[in-house]
């Protein structure tokens, strides 16, 4: 079964901030750690 999940504004903003840390030592950790999630 598919479901869709409906991302709050907080919820975006912590993502793209987990991004931010994480590419703090690698930005292709980064991009895939952000694309799991998604």
């Amino acid at each position: 079964m598919d479901y869709k999940i409906i991302w709050s504004p907080d919820a975006l903003e912590d993502i793209e901030a987990i991004g931010e840390f994480v590419a703090r030592d690698s930005d292709l950790y980064a991009e895939s750690t952000i694309q799991k999630i998604f």
